[in-house]
């Protein structure tokens, strides 16, 4: 699994609680971002009837009230993105909890043989929950 970047995080060994592989969401505020998304779902759909109201009447309404359905597709795109799930390590420290998510897209084997390579390497014990 090549990386064409790599990030430096600096955990010290004794303030590691526990390490896990796992497939959870990345999103660090999930909720908030789900709450957004479904906002501007609403105010996409909210907007239609406004449209086909405009379309019967022949006219009338704001070039603005067109680009209110785009808020449907963004919202959608949020809310997806607020409860995708990946694989990341999950650090529980004493100084809390980090996570640590792959940029680009790996097979469960390549994910599995990189955790095995970190626990040879480092000395790690890491937990595999995928």
């Amino acid at each position: 699994m090549k990386s064409e970047r790599t990030a430096r995080l600096l955990v010290p060994r004794d303030e590691i609680n526990r390490i896990e592989l796992i497939r959870a969401v990345e999103a660090a505020h999930p909720l908030l971002l789900c709450g957004f998304g479904f906002l501007l779902i609403a105010i996409g759909l909210l907007s239609l009837p406004v449209i086909l109201g405009w379309l019967d009447r022949g006219g009338g309404a704001s070039w603005k009230v067109f680009a209110l359905p785009t808020a449907i597709l963004l919202g959608a795109w949020m809310v997806y993105d607020a409860l995708k799930r990946v694989p990341l390590l999950r650090l529980d420290t004493i100084r809390g909890t980090r996570k640590l998510v792959f940029q680009s897209r790996a097979s469960r084997e390549e994910l599995i043989e990189f955790v095995r390579q970190a626990e040879a390497r480092f000395g790690y014990s890491i937990e595999i929950r995928i």
